[in-house]
């Protein structure tokens, strides 16, 4: 049995090529604009978040203010607490005033 010999492939045409070539420029004009419609929607994204890091370094601020008053009162009801358990105790130290009875300190 002989062996068939095999032929080369035949190159492609002038115009197979054109056309493969149109198919890739189509192709690379698409993925360019997915790209920029990418980086539009990453602009905003950062916008978005930008205000939301404005918000929240307000909330903290405020938090922050809380805070700071919340502990002016507790030293205001430590040093109330203090003076109280300073009243001798025929003027009720220890125990705080009855409800309506003012107390100098």
């Amino acid at each position: 049995m002989a062996m068939r010999r095999r032929e080369p492939p035949v190159p492609p045409t002038i115009q197979a090529l054109g056309d493969k070539l149109d198919h890739l420029t189509a192709g690379q004009a698409s993925y360019e604009d997915l790209l920029g419609r990418l980086a539009d929607g990453q602009q905003r994204h950062a916008e978005v978040l930008d205000l939301h890091t404005s918000k929240l370094n307000e909330l903290i601020g405020g938090q922050n203010a809380h805070t700071s008053l919340l502990r002016e009162l507790v030293r205001g009801q430590e040093r109330q607490t203090e003076l109280l358990e300073q009243l001798p105790r025929s003027q009720g130290g220890n125990q705080p005033p009855a409800p309506g009875r003012h107390v100098d300190l």
